[in-house]
């Protein structure tokens, strides 16, 4: 949850439950660290079997440094947007999904950072997420419970114990709506597309949320067009506050103009960038213009008009120049 977890957070709080005050009230216990738990060594006591999967996804978590300074999330998903973090929609996009008609289905109308992956009704999704970043998060899904079907620990690592491969045609695999990835981790979870609507897959700490570590899942909008109805107070709770109700990203029926729409900020690109080769070209090609520069003038010769202004400009210098006691006394004589 922290980077660098402060000092003066206590990390270990604990309560009683009494029953009968007339037991002995154990001694608490103190955890120095919290063993992670593997998810897929639990299975549920209603059986499921594993889903076979239509369409497949995978998505890839990052924390950087970003152009305007600050540190966000981003997300790639492989053959869909890259580097992008979540910045909310002008038109919210429940409200796009229900207005757009058939262009509901393409991922762009939601907008470039609303990283939109529209499913159509009863796909059975495979979501396969890779955590880059150094820290663990608890990614839950709206809408849905998942079935859990592989969970690394270390996607670089050779131990098959921390790293297994993933097993097919499970049983009954554990299905949850929230699942912790740890550092350098990966899950495979598999669900249904089920329940038409615009569902959140987000960090569950709140300042990940905030800082875009979101992609919203935008589920059979045929489906939602004909059969959910957006309640008037929300509709009229969006007028009040001037929001769009219908329309794209910006709140217009189109699907090539978003003039308006969150753009930015990016990740902050390091190493030799087409801007930095720029401006180390620019300095060494000043150097060496200066450096010749210096050596033309150092070899030229002077003609003999102008040694004869270099004599000139040197004698009336010395007999400008005051002797050090005019300078202390100020020129003053007794």
């Amino acid at each position: 949850m922290y980077d660098v977890v402060p000092e003066e957070l206590i990390l270990n709080n604990t309560v009683q439950i009494v029953y009968n005050t007339a037991n002995e009230a154990p001694k608490p216990i103190e955890y120095e660290e919290w063993a992670t738990i593997n998810e897929t060594d639990f299975h549920p006591v209603i059986k499921q079997a594993a889903f076979e999967p239509t369409v497949e996804f995978t998505l890839h978590a990052f924390f950087d440094t970003f152009d305007d300074g600050t540190n966000r999330a981003s997300w790639t998903l492989e053959d869909g947007f890259q580097n992008s973090t979540f910045q909310s929609p002008k038109t919210p996009t429940i409200f796009s999904a229900l207005s757009m008609g058939e262009d509901a289905n393409q991922a762009q109308i939601y907008g470039h950072q609303t990283n939109a992956i529209p499913l159509k009704h009863g796909d059975v999704v495979q979501l396969k997420v890779h955590n880059w970043d150094a820290g663990h998060h608890p990614f839950h899904l709206h809408g849905h419970t998942f079935q859990v079907i592989e969970k690394s620990f270390d996607v670089t690592s050779d131990d098959p114990v921390i790293n297994p491969q993933i097993v097919e045609h499970q049983a009954n695999p554990i299905h949850r709506d929230t699942i912790t990835i740890p550092p350098s981790g990966m899950v495979v979870i598999r669900f249904v597309a089920d329940n038409p609507g615009a569902w959140f897959f987000h960090c569950h700490i709140d300042w990940h949320l905030t800082s875009g570590l979101a992609v919203v899942f935008i589920e059979a909008p045929d489906q939602m067009q004909k059969n959910l109805t957006v309640p008037q107070q929300m509709i009229d709770h969006c007028n009040f506050f001037k929001q769009a109700t219908t329309g794209n990203v910006v709140g217009l029926n189109s699907t090539t103009d978003f003039h308006g729409q969150p753009y930015g900020p990016f990740p902050l690109k390091m190493g030799w960038t087409p801007k930095a080769i720029g401006a180390l070209a620019g300095c060494i090609i000043t150097a060496i213009l200066g450096f010749l520069t210096v050596v033309w003038y150092g070899t030229g010769e002077l003609n003999e008009e102008e040694i004869e202004e270099e004599v000139r400009r040197h004698v009336e210098a010395k007999q400008n120049k005051k002797p050090l006691w005019k300078k202390l006394t100020g020129g003053r004589t007794e």
